[in-house]
């Protein structure tokens, strides 16, 4: 068995071809579960995996510190991720480019205005009915505003290192944020 973080599989159930969860393009996770135990930068594509058919959603999500370096955290007050603490974030509406929405999704899940600066990382998720989670992650600063939850989330906080790692969080957020050397503190 190949162990990678947050994925199930062996060389027997399809990792590397034949008919495992991901088809028969497994070779090309090799790249993926190297980056996995060495710390590497990593994207995962949907084109090098078997999924299927998905409807493509795109996302954005702010990587927001304050002065002291703690992050900028919500719990999700809906589905997806009811109840568990993610970075603020969601859907680019159709029309929209990244940076008006992440600016638009952090002000109405936390009532701050911010500033957009550069892309962090790209992951994609699986969700329900078919759809695909590709999701950007972008810098921001806060710029104004007054911290308080709305829209999707029913709390909104700054968080230290160690409040963040012992929080409930959405799928693969403290593995990917670790690898991205982007966790508070």
């Amino acid at each position: 068995m190949i162990p990678s973080p947050g994925l199930a599989g062996s060389v027997e159930s399809g990792w590397f071809g034949g008919s495992g969860w991901f088809g028969g393009s497994g070779w090309q996770l090799l790249p993926l579960m190297l980056a996995a135990f060495t710390g590497a930068a990593w994207h995962l594509y949907t084109d090098d995996l078997s999924f299927g058919c998905m409807e493509r959603v795109d996302c954005v999500g702010a990587l927001v510190y304050d002065e002291q370096r703690r992050l900028l955290v919500v719990k999700r007050a809906h589905e997806p991720g009811r109840g568990l603490w993610s970075i603020p974030g969601g859907r680019v509406e159709p029309g929209e480019d990244d940076p008006s929405a992440v600016a638009r999704e952090v002000a109405e899940e936390t009532g701050l205005t911010v500033e957009v600066g550069e892309l962090v990382g790209e992951v994609e998720r699986p969700g329900a009915r078919g759809q695909l989670y590709v999701i950007r992650d972008y810098e921001a600063t806060a710029v104004g505003g007054t911290l308080t939850a709305g829209d999707d989330a029913s709390e909104a906080r700054f968080v230290t290192r160690s409040e963040f790692l012992a929080m409930s969080t959405a799928t693969l957020l403290v593995s990917t944020l670790t690898q991205w050397n982007a966790l508070p503190g």
